[in-house]
């Protein structure tokens, strides 16, 4: 958490993004749905996490702006230029990428552990994908690539991670039931597994390092890798398939540190 004081007040404001609340993500959420700017975002969420609104007046001796931030029966009165500082506590929440700003999540902490499509309940899996299976891994991939192009299979992403718990111990998938999901529970989920891919590429940083692009649908070439970690041996696919997704990854790592030193 990071500290804000005003005055002699003090503020425990998120300053990352596991650290927001799931009222406060929504919050964001709803902003970044309605393609509000930078700092617009900033301050909005500024004044939400302080519980607070602004008031803006001009004075007129100077013709510049100032600002009242009104907290509980509290009043702060601040320049623009200080209100921009106070609000660069949410930098972290954007990213800029050639030229552009960008909301970037970070988000590893999921945030609807549980939540309902419809009439139904559904849950979802562990903070950082822990205890997902490598194959269902596989599977968040290439509907998250088909999504480029199809906007409609976010349902068979979904799908793979929220269950019902009667579909879970059957082992099926139900895409239709993740059309009923809310629309902020659905961009929490995305937010959650881009973050969530950021922190496994720190994590293991052989297995998902750049180098040659590599042919065909991600499908496919996971399913080279599961051929790889089965040694060509059919009989070991499923072992592999159904291996946890951190013990396939500190695999594929240790591989691919062991074949650094032989080329060495």
């Amino acid at each position: 958490m990071r500290t804000l004081q005003l005055n002699e007040d003090i503020y425990e404001l998120p300053g990352t993004w596991n650290e927001l609340t799931v009222e406060q993500l929504t919050y964001l959420i709803g902003l970044a749905g309605k393609q509000s700017s930078e700092e617009e975002i900033k301050l909005k969420m500024l004044l939400f996490c302080m519980g607070a609104y602004v008031r803006k007046y001009r004075k007129l001796l100077t013709n510049t702006f100032r600002y009242t931030i009104v907290a509980g029966k509290a009043k702060y009165d601040l320049s623009a230029e200080e209100v921009s500082v106070v609000c660069d506590i949410f930098s972290y929440l954007f990213t800029e990428h050639d030229g552009k700003v960008s909301v970037n999540p970070l988000l590893t902490v999921n945030p609807f552990r549980q939540t309902k499509c419809g009439c139904q309940w559904v849950y979802g899996p562990e903070d950082a994908l822990t205890d997902i299976t490598y194959e269902e891994f596989v599977f968040l991939l290439t509907y998250f690539q088909s999504m480029q192009s199809d906007p409609d299979a976010i349902h068979d992403f979904l799908s793979v991670i929220y269950r019902t718990k009667r579909d879970r111990e059957r082992g099926r998938r139900n895409p239709q039931l993740m059309r009923g999901m809310s629309p902020t529970v659905k961009t929490a989920a995305l937010w959650f597994f881009l973050g969530t891919m950021r922190f496994l590429a720190e994590k293991f940083p052989r297995t998902f390092s750049g180098g040659e692009p590599s042919s065909g649908s991600v499908f496919e070439n996971q399913m080279r890798v599961v051929d790889a970690l089965a040694s060509n041996d059919v009989t070991k696919k499923e072992t592999v398939k159904n291996a946890l997704l951190y013990d396939a990854l500190y695999t594929i790592e240790i591989a691919a540190e062991n074949a650094e030193k032989v080329k060495k």
